[in-house]
């Protein structure tokens, strides 16, 4: 039996036995063993970036189903390892165990009666079939559903007609459709999605509840569509241009169909208002506004607050501005550059449509339109007809160097959304502003309790309604807590930290309301024309540019482009000039300092000077980009300059006209100022009016001046300094020959030694000096601006005085007036301030002159000074009265001019 029964082996189905039976024989050989490497077959393969993204768009143009209409299975060119596999982490655990068999039992444990019942078989029930037709709300929900689906509209590449239904927009050809996808997709349902796209763009979806009920759905087959001509269709709009005024609405250019519109009234689920027609608007206070040109082209963020009559209060409010287009002017050349033939409107038409389509605009509104030019651009008539063009924010900016063979320029292809809507909208600061067809926004985008949105820029005025007041300010606290303030807290201390915070707070405040900033800013917003927030930051310049912007704009003028940044040729020159050296070389002359006459004078100076001098000169030359030829006089000399000066019948410019109704404004107010029984805040309101139109005057010569001013003229700057200089000289002249002395002069103003020591007599010769001068000048008015008694004059900018006035009930007060001296420099230690305040004292108080002699006070001086210089060799200096507060911009090193701070900064081992 055993003998013929055969032996068990083991199967070795892994190789186990024979990888055992190799380590023993290693083993006995002495041998490590090592782990051999095989090659393994590639299993990718290595293409170029090229014919990998040819292959993806040949598997996704392939259509790889036979007869799937488009419908079924989809190829969208992609490998099978492009999926995004979310990597979900595994905890590991501390030990190492087994999981336990629940399909295994203990034999000894206890049975339980509840699982026993659980598991004895229970009798199914039979399931009942649903009867659809007896659901009566199922069958009228689908009642409602149509089920027929709309047959899709075929794209047709092969020809160059354009296909426009009756009431929708016509699908692009391929090549604009494909152009704004990087990867085209050929995927399900494709061709409807194409059309509700382009639906979505047109329909407003925040009225859906009207489109809905306007709309009734159908299950006939729409109409055939229209194919229209390209040519055609653009002779048949030209002409309808041509027959146009220039003062009409802008004619839509499109290759879409055009939408109706339609009138409606504000949503009534706002907090409406009536305006002066007493028709329902929404009414909002405009204090800031906010865009993105990068990001939301062609949205403004408009906000406020609003009045709710419910709660008789103010709430806040953010209004979104949508589809404000781009604005551009095309100026037409004279003749053609190939033809030489003379350019038509038509022609400049025909050559922008051409190159929109390589911009893909593929609508746009064009008028023809008369404009005036009066600024640098060299090669501009003063005054042309131009094409203007409006198109969709959506589309791109066009450089503003193109050219063509019928325009030679393009105007406004930089300038901001909101700089249309605030010129074209007239929209001065803050002030309520009407929205007759404001609607709820649906969904949130800022913290504002009502957000609103305006599909119309040209929906929004100006509310006419008369003594609406403005809402109460609100002081709000932010919560600014981060792990910066955290780390302040551990370092000084939560009491000292809220010590520092409070103080902190309780200075700005204090400072803002001793300037009245935010009056004066809101005050100076309203006269400018600009955003109040860009007021708060202090640029003066854009100020003034919105000021003239609007000035210009109501004129008719094509404005200037704002210039970001120099280009390449003017930084070339600049770094030429400016090699080498610590300060730029000023680019033209400005005002005139006279050489001061040194010395200490005890006899009656009084200081005169020009109200206003530069606007004043403005205005008594009428200078002006309308009434000068800037762009032929960029390079002239001061003397060819002046022989361009405008005839005194010449039309009065922008410029002067602007400035003078500054001037005007503000002595209305002044003497608004003098009415009797004011009250305090009334007065404060006069006072701060008054302050902007003043700061708003003199700061309009420096938009001349300013080389990153949109308005930068420096011919008319350099005329205007150049006029400047030369009063200044005509009205020194005429004091020294009324045999007075001048003793010094910087710019507008002139020091005049009267050699007297009486009040009244100085006065009179004052007012016999104004009345001399200001028989010269028209606009221009000289006034007395101070009396001094005593005068330490060191240098240029750099003198001492006491000054002395009188009250009005005649006695006579005294105060120090120090400029440009070194005592009130804060780069000097406090020490040797004082030193000097103390010095200055014994010379000017009116004190010393009568209780000491000039040998007396002499003394004094000396003998102080003797004093300070002991208690510093004996130590009783303390330290703080020797801190220099001044700040090295540059290592110690390499300061060229080895001035005290930067000796001890040389010899103090904690500065080094």
């Amino acid at each position: 039996m055993e003998g013929g029964r055969a032996k068990r082996q083991k199967i070795d189905k892994t190789n186990k036995f024979a990888a055992f039976q190799k380590l023993k024989d290693l083993k006995g050989q002495g041998v490590k063993h090592k782990y051999e490497f095989t090659a393994d077959e590639n299993v990718y393969e290595e293409v170029s970036e090229k014919e990998y993204t040819e292959r993806v768009l040949k598997r996704q143009e392939d259509d790889w189903i036979d007869d799937d209409g488009g419908d079924g299975y989809v190829e969208d060119g992609r490998e099978i390892f492009d999926d995004d596999i979310e990597d979900v982490p595994q905890k590991k655990e501390k030990h190492d165990k087994r999981k336990k068999n629940k399909n295994i039992q203990n034999p000894n444990a206890k049975g339980d009666i509840q699982k026993l019942l659980a598991n004895m078989p229970v009798k199914k029930k039979k399931k009942e079939e649903v009867q659809l037709n007896n659901d009566d709300v199922l069958a009228d929900l689908l009642s409602e559903v149509n089920t027929t689906i709309a047959p899709t509209l075929k794209l047709n590449t092969k020809t160059n007609e354009i296909v426009i239904p009756k009431e929708e927009p016509p699908a692009p050809t391929a090549k604009e459709y494909l152009a704004n996808f990087s990867k085209p997709i050929k995927a399900l349902g494709s061709k409807y999605m194409r059309e509700f796209e382009r639906i979505e763009e047109k329909v407003d979806v925040t009225n859906v509840e009207s489109v809905s009920s306007a709309v009734e759905l159908s299950t006939s087959p729409p109409p055939p569509p229209q194919v229209v001509e390209k040519k055609e269709h653009k002779c048949a709009e030209w002409e309808a241009i041509q027959t146009e005024p220039s003062t009409s609405e802008p004619q839509v250019h499109s290759r879409i169909a055009k939408r109706r519109k339609t009138s409606r009234t504000a949503d009534d689920s706002l907090p409406l208002a009536t305006d002066h027609e007493n028709k329902k608007v929404f009414r909002m206070f405009f204090l800031d506004a906010f865009e993105d040109i990068y990001k939301q082209p062609g949205t403004v963020y408009l906000f406020g607050k609003v009045f709710v009559k419910e709660n008789n209060s103010h709430s806040s409010c953010c209004v979104i501005v949508q589809n404000i287009d781009r604005k551009i002017y095309l100026l037409p050349r004279s003749e053609h550059l190939k033809t030489k033939e003379p350019v038509s409107i038509a022609q400049v038409y025909s050559e922008f449509d051409q190159i929109a389509t390589q911009y893909k605009i593929l609508d746009f509104k064009s008028r023809k339109i008369e404009k005036k030019y009066a600024f640098n651009l060299p090669g501009v008539p003063d005054l042309s007809e131009y094409l203007e063009v409006r198109y969709s924010a959506k589309c791109p900016a066009l450089p503003s160097d193109l050219s063509g063979d019928t325009f030679s320029h393009v105007f406004g292809t930089k300038t901001s959304f909101l700089e249309n809507l605030l010129l074209e909208r007239k929209i001065k600061g803050p002030s309520w502003l009407e929205f007759p067809e404001a609607e709820k926004f649906p969904s949130r985008i800022s913290w504002c309790k009502y957000e609103v949105q305006c599909n119309q820029m040209e929906k929004i005025r100006v509310s006419q309604v008369e003594g609406l007041t403005p809402p109460p300010l609100v002081i709000a606290s932010i919560n600014v807590f981060n792990f910066y303030l955290l780390s302040l807290i551990y370092l000084i201390g939560i009491v000292e930290f809220i010590k520092f915070t409070m103080l902190h707070s309780s200075y700005i405040i204090k400072i803002m309301c001793e300037l009245n900033v935010l009056p004066l800013a809101i005050q100076i917003t309203n006269v400018c024309g600009n955003v109040l927030s860009r007021t708060l930051m202090g640029g003066r310049s854009e100020r003034n540019e919105f000021l003239l912007l609007h000035a210009f704009h109501e004129k008719s003028y094509v404005l200037p482009d704002k210039q970001y940044g120099k280009n390449k040729k003017e930084g070339e020159e600049t770094g030429e000039a400016n090699k080498g050296k610590g300060r730029k070389k000023a680019a033209y002359s400005g005002g005139l300092v006279l050489e001061p006459k040194k010395g200490f004078y005890d006899k009656f100076i009084i200081l005169m000077d020009f109200n206003s001098l530069y606007p004043s000169i403005i205005q008594e030359y009428n200078i002006c980009f309308t009434t000068i030829p800037v762009r032929m006089l960029q390079d002239s000399d001061i003397t060819t300059l002046c022989e361009y000066l405008p005839e005194h019948q010449v039309d009065t410019g922008i410029l002067p006209s602007e400035i003078k109704k500054l001037v005007e404004s503000r002595r209305q107010v002044k003497a608004l100022m003098k009415q009797p029984n004011l009250s305090s805040d009334l007065l404060m309101q006069y006072d701060i009016r008054q302050k902007a139109l003043k700061l708003t005057a003199n700061s309009m010569y420096g938009c001349l001046g300013f080389p990153n001013s949109r308005f930068f003229a420096q011919p008319l700057a350099a005329l205007v300094t150049a006029k400047g200089r030369e009063i200044l000289l005509n009205t020194k002249s005429l004091v020294e020959n009324l045999n007075y002395e001048v003793i010094y002069g910087d710019t507008d103003s002139l020091m005049i030694s009267c050699n007297v020591n009486d009040y009244d007599s100085v006065f009179k010769i004052g007012n016999q000096i104004k009345s001399e001068c200001n028989k010269l000048y028209k606009q221009l008015e000289l006034d007395i601006d101070g009396v001094y008694k005593y005068m330490l004059l060191l240098k240029k900018k750099k003198y001492a005085a006491l000054s002395i006035s009188k009250l009005s009930n005649g006695k006579m007060i005294c105060s120090q007036e120090i400029k440009g001296v070194d005592v009130v420099r804060r780069d000097w230690s406090q020490l040797a301030s004082e030193a000097g305040k103390f010095v200055i004292s014994q010379i000017l108080d009116e004190q010393s002159y009568t209780d000491y002699s000039l040998d007396d006070r002499l003394q004094n001086i000396h003998e102080h000074m003797k004093k300070i210089r002991t208690d510093l060799d004996n130590g009783f200096v303390p330290l703080t009265l020797l801190e220099i507060t001044k700040q090295l911009t540059k290592a110690p090193e390499g300061g060229k001019v080895c001035i005290t701070q930067i000796r001890l900064s040389r010899s103090t081992p904690c500065l080094k």
